[in-house]
């Protein structure tokens, strides 16, 4: 490889750019993609001012569909709706794991913090969704059901988050080994969010019980 080859490209006016020069220049930025250079300063602005969030860490995507999420479970929480809800996402990511479980397994180990330890668990926690699903939506069993949740999607959103804020990102094992798709902050906002919808229907019940 030439030296040429090896110049990192500015994203805004796609020049080459010698990466020492720019870092002494400070004209670099980090993402969540890694580091960026930058020929000008003005470029390093243009790019800035078009991407103020996904410099952050944040893209626009990741930002729209975490809070169109908590606005649905808000909205099936406060329409009791939300039994219903919990079990048709589970059924929805239950299918699409189990179309390849090797598949799913071979990806959720590189970044939960259980099957990583225990691969075993990667083979299980497809029908655990399952199962879970149809507590939910046959509202039965719901208050275990709402514990294993929080447990679960807790315990994933730990491996979730250290793999997110790491630079050593992985696919997202979320949505089956079929469909490719990134493990990123919405990945998080997803298990933190069904983890609080499951703690909320404890709640819920133990203050019924008093």
């Amino acid at each position: 490889m030439s030296e040429s080859d090896s110049l990192p490209v500015d994203p805004v006016c796609h020049m080459e750019v010698n990466s020492e020069q720019a870092a002494a220049d400070g004209r670099i930025l980090e993402t969540k993609r890694g580091m960026v250079y930058f020929c000008s300063h003005s470029c390093l602005q243009e790019y800035q001012s078009e991407n103020s969030i996904e410099s952050t860490g944040w893209s626009r995507v990741e930002v729209m569909v975490s809070v169109t999420l908590i606005v649905v479970a808000v909205a099936v929480s406060l329409t009791g709706y939300m039994l219903p809800f919990m079990g048709f996402v589970f059924v929805i990511l239950a299918i699409t794991k189990l179309i390849d479980i090797p598949g799913f397994v071979e990806r959720f180990v590189q970044y939960d913090v259980v099957a990583s330890r225990v691969k075993v668990y990667g083979y299980v926690y497809p029908f655990i969704e399952l199962a879970l699903a149809t507590a939910f939506l046959l509202q039965s069993f719901v208050i275990e059901a709402a514990v294993v949740t929080a447990v679960v999607m807790g315990v994933g959103a730990v491996g979730v988050g250290m793999n997110v804020f790491s630079s050593n990102q992985k696919k997202c094992a979320c949505l089956g080994a079929r469909i490719p798709v990134p493990l990123t902050r919405f990945t998080l906002v997803e298990d933190i969010t069904m983890a609080l919808m499951a703690l909320i229907i404890i709640i819920n019940a133990a203050s019924f019980a008093l």
